[in-house]
């Protein structure tokens, strides 16, 4: 469904207006309220972290903020799977893939 979304909203058959002023209000303060919580919560814990330079910092913080991306492709080897059973396509036997050895010291 993620990479539906993705593709008609890259394509313009994604019209988000259709939705009635409120939910959109709504939408646009989840993110706010998203993006408020992931500052706090980083600011929050950062006594605990090791510190580091500013420059690492910001990343960190960018990577925080960039998890709601990451969230939106979570479900893509679920659709993969779906649409590869739906063309009966999917793989016919099970195989376990190999684990390396545990590091002994």
């Amino acid at each position: 469904m993620p990479l539906t979304i993705l593709f008609l909203s890259l394509t313009g058959n994604l019209d988000p207006s259709i939705l009635p002023l409120i939910f959109r209000t709504v939408l646009h303060y989840i993110i706010l309220l998203y993006f408020a919580f992931t500052y706090f919560a980083y600011h929050h814990f950062s006594h605990l972290m090791t510190p580091v330079s500013w420059g690492k910092q910001l990343l960190g913080a960018l990577q925080l903020l960039a998890l709601p991306f990451a969230s939106f492709f979570l479900p893509v080897p679920y659709t993969s799977a779906s649409l590869l059973k739906a063309l009966n396509r999917q793989p016919q036997s099970w195989v376990k893939t190999p684990r390396t050895k545990e590091a002994t010291r």
